[in-house]
């Protein structure tokens, strides 16, 4: 059999070895994109989710801020975000007291250029935009800790802000169960201290993994929501669900928490996808998470649950931007079956408090490389990733050829269940208990 994946803009053909049983394909479901993306949104705005109509919240507002995802993420702002800004001049705000700021957590900063593909070049020409900085101590304002501990500090601009309106996606996330809502705010433009907090709470053998979760199972969504909701000023929301081509299929508004949840249960009639049984091996395409290794990643950690434990993911990452600004930490995975399971009882101390000198956010990705290599053996395909890098992330088998990369698994796996997932970077498995 001859299948093939996205690779960019064009297709990854190989050949699956005559032994190996294609059990199929796992693809997002169809969505339909919107006729009128401008009329889509003032819908949204005139029925919002748990919340007055934003231009009730407009009113007598001196200061606004609009926290937008950054350039790494899929959604595409420049299509809706001056139809949203004029909305709330239109309420008679000034646009001089409206701050666009980028949620870029522990990402690069933006440049002008990015900027303007993200949110459209006339809103940066007429409106004013900062970067998010999570390690600009003077540019953070604490408001406490939340009851799972985390620190919750929060950029000033955004903590001043009378209303916060936060634009982003909601996709599949890896940890947070899905994107959007108050994830603007954490980690969106928290500082890195509260971003490895919450980030770490991931750092256990439940929870490590927890994409397509509901929100009230997982721990990290619901402690971004309490620190979103430590903020004085009024939040709202404005969130789309792509299409699998990831252009805007619905628009969701209101309240950040209310207005998400009716906006997951639809990403999740998506992307979600049952599969009847794990199989031995899983072969995934990053498309169309396809910018850079933190969006490649996703080829892996959104579908390695479709495998068997012991099973292999063959992960193809097309990485347009190379490595992109992920810091990727050298780790070191003994060969022994019993230094392995000792290395598992040390993993959680390990990650929470050593090495001091390695930062939190880290420490948590360190921590989920391993938990996943300890499950699965883990094949990358990705040869727009420098060498440098690909020897840090040893850990995983980086390989150069994809076809040579499907025949040595074989010889380790001659016979063998197979599922393939095209769209990797957006897909993740609901396995069928029944």
């Amino acid at each position: 059999m001859s299948p093939s994946i996205p690779w960019g803009d064009e297709e990854l053909s190989f050949e699956l070895p005559k032994r190996w049983n294609f059990l199929g394909y796992v693809k997002p479901s169809e969505a339909k994109p919107a006729t009128s993306v401008e009329d889509e949104l003032k819908s949204a705005l005139r029925s919002p989710i748990g919340s007055p109509p934003l231009e009730h919240l407009c009113e007598e507002k001196r200061k606004i801020a609009v926290v937008v995802d950054d350039i790494s993420r899929p959604t595409p702002a420049r299509l809706f975000m001056n139809t949203l800004l004029d909305t709330i001049v239109d309420c008679g705000v000034s646009k001089d007291v409206i701050t666009l700021v980028t949620g870029t957590g522990t990402h690069r900063a933006m440049t002008h250029e990015e900027m303007e593909e993200k949110v459209g070049k006339e809103v940066v020409q007429k409106f004013r935009w900062i970067n998010h900085d999570c390690k600009d101590r003077n540019s953070l304002v604490s408001l406490g800790k939340t009851k799972r501990g985390t620190p919750v500090q929060i950029n000033r601009h955004v903590v001043e802000a009378d209303l916060v309106v936060l634009v982003g996606t909601i996709e599949p996330h890896p940890h947070a169960g899905f994107g959007g809502g108050f994830k603007n705010i954490v980690p969106g433009v928290a500082s890195d201290k509260t971003i490895g907090y919450n980030h770490l709470l991931s750092a256990t053998k439940r929870n490590y993994s927890m994409v397509g979760w509901e929100p009230e199972r997982n721990p990290m969504r619901l402690d971004a929501e309490e620190a979103g909701r430590m903020l004085k000023g009024q939040t709202f929301m404005v969130n789309t669900v792509l299409t699998p081509d990831l252009k805007i299929s619905k628009i969701f508004a209101g309240d950040p928490v209310k207005a998400h949840r009716a906006g997951l249960s639809y990403s999740k009639s998506i992307y979600g996808v049952e599969i009847e049984r794990q199989a031995d091996v899983v072969i995934s395409s990053s498309h169309p998470m396809d910018h850079d290794l933190r969006q490649g990643v996703k080829a892996v950690a959104n579908t390695f649950a479709a495998a068997k434990e012991g099973g292999i993911v063959i992960a193809a990452m097309r990485c347009k931007g190379g490595a992109g600004d992920m810091e990727v930490p050298k780790i070191s995975i003994p060969e022994s079956e019993k230094a392995i399971r000792l290395l598992e009882k040390a993993l959680i101390p390990v990650v929470r408090y050593l090495p001091f000198g390695i930062p939190v956010e880290e420490r948590f990705y360190m921590y989920t490389a391993l938990r996943t290599v300890l499950r699965n053996r883990v094949i990358i395909y990705a040869p727009e990733i420098p060498l440098e890098v690909r020897k840090r992330l040893s850990y995983f088998f980086s390989t150069q050829d994809f076809q040579q990369t499907i025949q040595e698994t074989s010889k380790r796996v001659p016979e063998a269940d197979v599922l393939i997932f095209p769209e990797g970077g957006i897909t993740y498995p609901i396995i069928n208990s029944g």
